[in-house]
């Protein structure tokens, strides 16, 4: 609107200073069209830093609601390997720019509906992104419920790896799929354990109050192999004679 508003502008003084002031032109053509081309360059620049990057570099756009669902592990003290230990599931927000990345919000649950309980909360304290796109590196700051499974885990990082992508012509597209391995920083004297993690973005239709484990795992697509089954063709009906 700036850019659109100098430039009816300063076309407007050429004209009524050439027409209407003609002994005293305040402008001359070469000005306003110094003008007119700083404006539109500007109001370029801003619609790329602020919309069109997206479209211009999909395969980098992370930003939404993404769903995950997870396995964490903790240490075995006798075998001195990571064990399975519970499943749990959750929400992240990714917030994005032109130059800037970061994870606004995570929130990591147990259980669904009236037995669903929220464990802990995290961000990222810094956040980066590899060159082709395919990895997303997050510096995470948790803050656990007092009492709850995650109430030993402080810091941690998070290694994100792109699994699907959106089918575009000539071009990677947007990320829809990733999984991840999350090493956490803990308190001294309480168990090491990491994470594995399964993440799809989630669609903007779907409410918060319909997220679910389920729900997150329904969104996933089939593996290769494993597609839905075709529905039965129904029988041809004889005509009546």
């Amino acid at each position: 609107m700036v850019a659109v508003f100098t430039t009816l502008a300063g076309w407007y003084y050429y004209f009524y200073y050439h027409y209407k002031v003609p002994t005293n032109p305040e402008f001359r053509f070469i000005d306003i069209l110094s003008i007119s081309f700083s404006a539109v360059a500007g109001a370029v620049i801003l619609l790329y830093e602020t919309f069109a990057w997206r479209w211009f570099n999909p395969r980098l756009d992370f930003s939404g609601e993404w769903g995950f669902t997870e396995t964490q592990f903790a240490i075995d003290p006798t075998t001195g390997e990571f064990q399975p230990a519970f499943d749990a599931w959750g929400v992240l927000t990714i917030t994005e720019d032109v130059s800037s990345i970061g994870i606004a919000k995570g929130e990591t649950f147990i259980g669904d509906g009236e037995h669903k309980r929220r464990f802990s909360t995290w961000h990222s304290m810094a956040c980066d992104l590899n060159e082709d796109g395919n990895q997303l590196f997050a510096a995470l700051d948790h803050t656990p419920v007092p009492g709850g499974k995650g109430g030993d885990v402080k810091y941690g990082i998070e290694i994100f790896t792109v699994t699907n992508r959106q089918n575009t012509w000539l071009r990677k597209g947007r990320p829809l799929t990733m999984t991840s391995e999350v090493l956490h920083s803990i308190e001294r004297g309480a168990k090491a354990h990491r994470v594995s993690v399964d993440y799809i973005r989630l669609p903007r239709s779907l409410k918060a109050s319909q997220i679910s484990s389920q729900t997150i795992r329904n969104l996933r697509p089939a593996p290769p192999g494993q597609d839905k089954p075709a529905s039965t063709p129904r029988k041809a009906k004889r005509r009546k004679s």
